[in-house]
């Protein structure tokens, strides 16, 4: 695999330092974006959330700043990549000494892409033992440590059966899924999406939706864990888009407003990659 690496294309076999602080400490920030073709979507906001990560980590955002467009097209023609794809960005502090206080620097830039294949609809969820602390660092933007929470409540999903953990909070309320933001939808249409003070990422989907379902009420409200039995699940990330979760037959109600936001982040995203709307 080709990666870009601090300014240069090179192949990722032994690239980053041994004494990197973001594989020593897990010091850096992150952020994973759709491409087709290496055309990145909603690269603005992608880049805010990584620069806020940076500015967490009291490390310089000019990372976020770099010509990522190029990048990731060049990414695309070194690996062949012709179709729908990840681009990963992750920035570290770069090599330091020992101890957690030790200087770093130069940072370390790093970009990466990846084939996605499609996923499947229906995915099963477990409610997972391992909580979304609201107020973690890593709660509002991506952060390279900051996933080991997520890490275990999915390998828990994964060894009942399921696909996909959802995730409460230190209060007992829904957060998230282990890899994504949650809607519920009730059987009367309405859907409700838990608030980013109640621990949820501010994903890219999740504001396009909250922006744009003009034909969907969505709440942004504490979800209590009683609301699953009775609602429509959706999951939706930047790779996934919004894909429905397995269960019960859904009401005439959450059917509409389930199609009409997979269609609200099918036409944005259409619009923003510059093909026809589906």
């Amino acid at each position: 695999m080709i990666v870009w690496l601090n300014g240069r294309f090179v192949e990722s076999d032994g690239a980053i330092s041994a004494e990197d602080r973001g594989f020593l400490l897990g010091e850096g920030a992150f952020e994973t974006i759709y491409t087709e073709g290496g055309r990145c979507a909603f690269l603005n906001q992608h880049n805010d959330r990584l620069r806020c990560g940076l500015q967490t980590l009291g490390l310089a955002g000019e990372a976020a700043d770099k010509d990522w467009r190029e990048i990731s097209a060049g990414l695309a023609r070194a690996n062949g990549v012709g179709g729908a794809a990840a681009l990963r960005i992750t920035v570290t502090p770069g090599p330091g000494g020992r101890g957690l206080g030790a200087a770093a620097g130069p940072p370390t830039v790093l970009a990466s892409m990846s084939r996605l294949s499609a996923f499947p609809e229906g995915c099963k969820l477990k409610l997972a033992r391992a909580r979304r602390y609201s107020g973690a660092l890593g709660a509002r933007c991506k952060l390279v440590g900051g996933y080991v929470d997520n890490l275990a409540a999915l390998a828990e999903a994964r060894a009942a059966g399921a696909d996909e953990a959802i995730m409460l909070n230190e209060r007992g309320d829904v957060a998230c899924a282990s890899a994504a933001n949650i809607f519920l939808i009730s059987p009367a249409g309405v859907a409700a999406t838990p608030r980013l003070s109640d621990g949820a990422l501010p994903g890219v989907v999740r504001s396009i939706l909250i922006a744009g379902a003009h034909d969907v009420r969505i709440e942004e409200r504490s979800v209590r864990v009683e609301e699953l039995s009775a609602a429509l699940v959706l999951l939706t990330n930047s790779l996934r888009g919004v894909a429905l979760c397995a269960g019960a037959g859904a009401t005439p109600g959450q059917a509409r407003a389930a199609a009409a936001l997979k269609s609200c982040y099918a036409e944005a995203l259409a619009a923003e990659l510059g093909r026809e709307k589906p």
